[in-house]
């Protein structure tokens, strides 16, 4: 066994040890990901997309304002989705006998996308809790491996792949996002399928993760998200070990990758 695949395989163990075990840090996690954005019904979210198709993040005027420290430009115009209200209601039953009940009504509210706000910059996905320092920059990465990388702005969630192409949200951390494109190379070359059920699923993020995780430490990228995002999907150091020779293979194939085209670019 090499150096190289020694120090991958304790680096892999290092993740292990460090695996988040507390519940309720993980549900924090969880919860701040979006950085507060609120998840809308599906009803909802065919109202915004059909009055303003290409929504990313939406918010009340208020959220964008107290929350989010940004503001909606003069002259845009809310999206109208409906809330939901709660009223008690009193009424008589057949004995005409008073009694009370809950009864739901909606009323039409106003919320606003990103995209017709300004003022802060949007944290979302944990960025901050990648660091390190690297020569490693997207630009010459991307042309390294056969599948091509596109960018959008305020996603939630940090990217995405259908094992053909890569999708990554813009972020302010350019580690972060070195990182959030190990993971989406990993589905892509482990082949994980988009249609998987449950349990297949958590594997497939913690191989992906692990991988990302081990290639970033390789590279000088410290991700301290790892950590949180493998447990959130159910991983734990035996489900670790037992996906290790398919991480280590795969993280060694991009590392010997990189390596190859950074000998390419010198020659």
């Amino acid at each position: 066994m090499n150096e190289k695949t020694n120090q991958l395989k304790a680096t892999l163990t290092q993740l292990a040890n460090s695996l988040i075990t507390d519940p309720d840090e993980i549900d924090r996690f969880t919860r701040q990901w979006g950085n507060g954005f609120h998840n809308y019904s599906l009803g909802n979210t065919l109202l915004i997309i059909w009055q303003r198709p290409g929504a990313t993040l939406c918010a009340g005027y208020r959220d964008w304002l107290n929350k989010h420290h940004r503001y909606v430009m003069k002259g845009e115009r809310g999206i109208a989705i409906l809330a939901p209200i709660i009223k008690r209601v009193k009424s008589t039953d057949q004995d005409d006998e008073e009694v009370e009940e809950l009864r739901r009504y909606y009323r039409t509210v106003y919320v606003f996308d990103v995209s017709q706000t300004d003022g802060e910059p949007l944290e979302l996905g944990h960025s901050d809790k990648v660091t390190g320092a690297t020569v490693l920059n997207l630009d010459d990465l991307a042309p390294l491996f056969p599948y091509p990388v596109s960018y959008k702005e305020n996603l939630v969630e940090n990217g995405s792949t259908d094992g053909k192409a890569i999708t990554l949200a813009k972020r302010n951390n350019p580690l972060s996002m070195v990182a959030t494109y190990f993971h989406e190379l990993a589905h892509c070359i482990l082949q994980h399928s988009l249609d998987l059920q449950y349990d297949e699923r958590c594997t497939a993020e913690l191989e992906a993760e692990a991988v990302s995780y081990i290639v970033s430490s390789y590279y000088g990228i410290h991700n301290d998200r790892s950590r949180y995002y493998i447990s959130n999907w159910k991983g734990d150091r035996e489900k670790l070990a037992q996906a290790g020779n398919r991480v280590i293979r795969t993280a060694d194939q991009i590392i010997k990758t990189i390596a190859k085209g950074e000998e390419n670019a010198e020659s």
